[in-house]
């Protein structure tokens, strides 16, 4: 089985078999606790714009977007979030910590245009200071 599912709200409702319009009603927090009692894993809903909901086995909590950004463009920011939380993960972080490193590393993608990679310089800079 999988360790953790990273789906956004759609996804979610989908991997649950559910209509996101007649059952759009859950919160998210009831959203990603439906899926980890399901598939037993770890989840991060992503959350666009608010961030993610993580619910795992010992913690569950919303990781806010903490960085106000200029979009330029969407492209690539899920897959970029999903490998800064793997990332974080393989070095010892937290879910929540690796929700916080996902949202920062998505942050910088949508500020570019185009599927562009991050930095570890444009992470660090990202994770230490708000961007307006």
């Amino acid at each position: 089985g999988a360790t953790w599912l990273s789906p956004n709200r759609k996804e979610a409702f989908e991997f649950l078999g559910m209509d996101q319009f007649d059952d759009g009603g859950l919160s998210d927090e009831a959203l990603a606790v439906k899926l980890r009692d399901k598939f037993g894993a770890t989840v991060f809903l992503t959350l666009s714009a608010n961030g993610m909901f993580v619910a795992g086995e010992t913690e569950q909590a919303h990781a806010p977007q903490e960085h106000e950004i200029q979009i330029a463009d969407t492209s690539g920011a899920g897959d970029t979030a999903q490998v800064a939380i793997v990332l974080a993960k393989l070095a010892g972080a937290t879910d929540v910590e690796a929700a916080k490193r996902g949202n920062a590393a998505g942050a910088v993608v949508v500020s570019k245009v185009g599927a562009v990679g991050v930095t570890p310089e444009e992470l660090l800079d990202m994770l230490t200071h708000k961007h307006a």
